[in-house]
């Protein structure tokens, strides 16, 4: 009678035992997708749309938050070469900042593997996710596009994660009297 006892407490353990690691389990996975649901790391871009929006491979469009980029110029007919091929712009100090801006962003990001990272609102009223980008090397675009100039700042709650990075980015621009912030 004691072994079938015994038998029944084990087995009555046992069950909570499996029960309490279960929730456990639930709660952790539950953790984990919410920090998923922040960040996504090795997202490739495949084109830059402006110096503030971006396409990923899988074509959604990405907004960089805390930036309004400068509006692009209209396009100009592409220069093509003896082959036909079409000549590259080359950026020089008489191209238009907005240009200059877009050219920049092209050159840090298009082609490249990033990590996302998101804030409280994760998209916006055009139905563009909302974003912080960062480079493998840890650089921060959002801010990295600021301090050089290229971008104005737009915060807008509540989307307040970077704030401070990004007003000081702006502050030295501004300092720096680089790009947008010169005049």
């Amino acid at each position: 009678m004691k072994l079938k006892n015994l038998a029944l407490s084990i087995n009555a353990f046992m069950l909570i035992l499996n029960c309490s690691l279960n929730s456990t389990t639930a709660a952790a996975s539950e953790l984990f997708s919410n920090l998923t649901e922040q960040e996504e790391q090795n997202i490739k871009i495949e084109r830059v749309i402006s110096a503030d929006t971006v396409v990923l491979e899988t074509g959604e469009k990405i907004k960089l938050i805390g930036l309004l980029a400068p509006p692009l110029p209209k396009k100009a007919s592409p220069q093509y070469d003896s082959f036909g091929f079409v000549i590259p712009p080359v950026v020089t100090p008489e191209t238009p900042i907005e240009e200059q801006s877009l050219h920049f962003v092209q050159k840090l990001l298009e082609k490249q593997l990033v990590r996302l990272e998101f804030d409280v609102q994760r998209k916006d009223e055009s139905n563009y996710s909302l974003a912080y980008i960062f480079l493998p090397d840890g650089t921060f675009v959002n801010a990295e596009i600021l301090k050089n100039g290229l971008a104005n700042l737009q915060i807008r709650p509540p989307n307040l994660k970077y704030e401070d990075k990004l007003r000081e980015a702006y502050r030295e621009a501004r300092r720096e009297k680089r790009g947008l912030q010169s005049e």
